[in-house]
């Protein structure tokens, strides 16, 4: 069940007692990570997975994340009421460019989810065209308003729409649109959680595509608040491409390269060949590669003979 669905948000268990260990999946069931009691959609109340009504908000800087009011506008992000309840709305959008789904996000650090989220591009994705030199990825929706307040609001980034915990899938279903740009930098908190979500993300594009950014505080908006402006600027831009374990950078191997060659097991046949190679040792692997007819057939024979 859980693999066909999208994490939405934690928040407490009625059963165990426990702040946020129940995660909110967008087909309505629910999962206690602490109890392991499942909730399925017709048990939860119609506030938590039936509301599509979309709800207004007033555009206002975020002062206490000292993000502007150019900012917050561009990206559509509010704050408002729901039931009496005071938020902030992120507004999501789908491939093209219509409101389809808010998410609400309450003092508590509690989410919640209005309209068809499932629907929903990326978290400011409607902004932006396709093809570039680069984009930022956040973790979060405060985290690309205060990448992109940066910048002057001048150069794509976006979020994921479900944290750490969907990033992966996330970014999954926009992969080819953000293919198309140069290299993606992934931005994620510097949490545990944060740094294996960008890892995982990292490996769904070609080689080379994306890269990791590392911060010294834990996300983009805290190094905003410390007025880090260059210093996250400048993490951005000297973001490592994301390789493999075992994927071995070549500039790393010249100590390797220019050791002292071992003693040869064998030597080739040919003159020539045991000058540049220095014959045949135990351990390597040659492979033979030419045109066809060119002659590997009988060279390899001469080696085996």
């Amino acid at each position: 069940m859980t693999e066909e669905s999208n994490f939405l948000y934690h928040t407490s268990c009625d059963q165990c007692g426990s702040r946020d260990n129940v995660a909110v999946y967008d087909d309505g069931h629910t999962y206690c990570f602490g109890c392991q009691h499942v909730t399925r959609e017709n048990e939860l109340t119609q506030t938590k997975t039936k509301n599509t009504d979309f709800i207004t908000y007033d555009v206002n800087e975020l002062t206490s994340r000292r993000i502007d009011y150019n900012t917050v506008q561009k990206f559509h992000y509010g704050t408002g009421e729901y039931f009496g309840r005071p938020c902030q709305v992120a507004n999501y959008y789908n491939s093209d460019r219509e409101l389809v789904a808010q998410k609400l996000r309450y003092p508590n650090k509690e989410f919640q989810w209005l309209g068809d989220a499932k629907r929903a591009t990326l978290f400011g994705q409607q902004l932006w065209g396709s093809k570039g030199k680069m984009i930022v990825v956040t973790e979060g929706e405060i985290d690309a308003l205060s990448v992109s307040k940066l910048w002057n609001n001048k150069f794509p980034v976006v979020s994921v729409k479900t944290g750490a915990a969907g990033a992966k899938k996330d970014l999954s279903k926009e992969l080819e649109w953000l293919e198309s740009f140069d290299s993606v930098v992934l931005c994620f908190d510097q949490d545990d959680a944060g740094k294996k979500a960008a890892s995982e993300c990292a490996r769904l594009f070609s080689p080379n595509k994306a890269k990791i950014c590392s911060l010294p505080l834990k996300d983009a908006n805290e190094m905003l608040q410390q007025n880090k402006f260059k210093e996250l600027t400048d993490c951005i831009w000297s973001a490592k491409p994301y390789r493999p374990d075992g994927i071995v950078d070549g500039k790393s191997l010249y100590d390797v390269v220019t050791a002292p060659t071992e003693e040869a097991v064998w030597d080739y046949p040919f003159e020539g060949m045991n000058e540049k190679l220095h014959g045949i040792r135990y351990g390597e692997l040659i492979t033979i590669t030419a045109g066809t007819g060119s002659g590997k057939t009988s060279f390899v024979r001469e080696l085996a003979s």
